[in-house]
């Protein structure tokens, strides 16, 4: 697969014992975003499985060890710093799943000279003069709420949105964005933020109505997403229109929500977030699915499953490209990989067309690689069917 990525340039390091490619996986196998992190390991083992069985990378093989932070930021600097003092630098670390975690890595992936990714959108980890060896395969609220912004234009006549979301870094990341881009279309913004320990957060919906909101943009990530779906028809707001922020469309928030609380309520879809009948897929894809086995086996999306498979098979593409695993050569293959903006079905990686320039370490995107729309409540191949 990656054969046709690698530059005629570049002329592969030599490893004269041929030792097998070290890849770190830091993340909550246990806790709140278990369920997240197992779904992006199973993604990570497919895209290892595919490429040892294709001879590996730099005709290495890949060699996986998964660490349990339990999404604590502290606990996951401890785990990246005892696994380098005991085993050396890995090659490659999946850094959390949370943009605290990340956070917390990134300047040790800095000092230790670590390539490292996670599927997070703290805007703070977009600075490659500070964190140059990180990159997110996620995509950064700016984008998100840019399409969000211009739905809403769409619609002609909203005047007052309300964000009800968690008081943490996911609200950091998305309050400052989601202004920015309803101020650039005259719309107005209020903001309703919640403890995410709370059990009722229907007080935060209250007071989006109480201030006016003709609709509303609520987030939060893994077992607060219930929470906001109650709190919602609680509070008596499933009559205002609500965009469903990043974090609740990877969630599947169809197998817990009724009919009811569905209502008026618009997802912000990712890639693979909704359904791509199996003619529609290129091959990369079909591999990707091929290998995870029972979709069912977790209640996620498998755009969950793809941010480890695109996390591997994007760092493998620019190390091939690189023909070296020198972080250095693998940062400036990264800002400029060959395929980066080709043909998605010449791509390995499964999500973002476009992924990294020199000055932006996340995937550059554009609206309408978004869908925002209402759902039918089902799944096919655990993507949600459109209405």
């Amino acid at each position: 697969m990656l054969t046709a990525c690698t530059s005629p340039s570049a002329q592969p390091e030599a490893s004269a014992d041929g030792a097998p490619l070290k890849v770190l996986i830091i993340s909550g196998e246990t806790g709140a975003l278990s369920v997240n992190s197992a779904a992006m390991r199973l993604g990570v083992d497919a895209a290892v499985a595919s490429l040892n069985e294709a001879g590996g990378v730099l005709g290495r093989e890949i060699e996986v060890t998964t660490l349990d932070d339990q999404s604590d930021p502290t606990r996951a600097v401890t785990l990246l710093q005892e696994y380098v003092a005991e085993n050396g630098k890995p090659d490659f670390v999946g850094a959390g799943q949370t943009s605290n975690e990340a956070l917390a890595l990134a300047p040790i992936l800095t000092r230790d000279q670590i390539i490292g990714m996670a599927s997070v959108s703290s805007p703070a980890l977009d600075d490659p003069e500070q964190y140059p060896y990180f990159f997110s395969t996620a995509v950064k609220q700016a984008d998100v709420t840019s399409a969000a912004a211009a739905f809403l234009a769409e619609q002609g006549d909203v005047e007052h949105v309300g964000l009800v979301i968690t008081n943490d870094a996911l609200r950091d990341a998305v309050e400052p964005a989601l202004k920015a881009a309803l101020d650039a279309e005259g719309i107005e913004l209020s903001v309703h933020a919640f403890d995410p320990e709370s059990i009722d957060v229907s007080s935060a919906f209250t007071e989006a109505r109480a201030a006016g909101a003709d609709w509303i943009y609520a987030d939060a990530i893994g077992t607060v997403v219930p929470r906001l779906f109650e709190g919602r028809i609680k509070a008596g707001a499933e009559d205002i229109p609500t965009i469903g922020g990043s974090g609740i469309a990877v969630s599947p928030f169809t197998d817990f929500t009724t009919e009811q609380q569905r209502e008026e309520f618009y997802p912000i879809l990712y890639p693979l977030t909704h359904y791509i009948a199996p003619e529609d897929r290129s091959d990369s894809l079909n591999d990707f699915i091929s290998r995870l086995g029972d979709l069912d086996e977790l209640p996620v999306t498998i755009n969950t499953h793809a941010y480890g498979w695109d996390q591997i098979m994007i760092w493998a593409n620019a190390v091939e490209q690189a023909g070296s695993t020198d972080p250095d050569d693998v940062r400036a293959a990264l800002q400029d990989l060959e395929l980066s903006g080709a043909d998605a079905a010449d791509q390995p990686w499964v999500l973002w067309r476009n992924l990294y320039v020199e000055d932006s370490h996340f995937p550059q995107v554009s609206a309408d690689e978004f869908a925002i729309s209402q759902v039918t409540g089902e799944r096919e191949d655990t993507m949600l069917v459109l209405k």
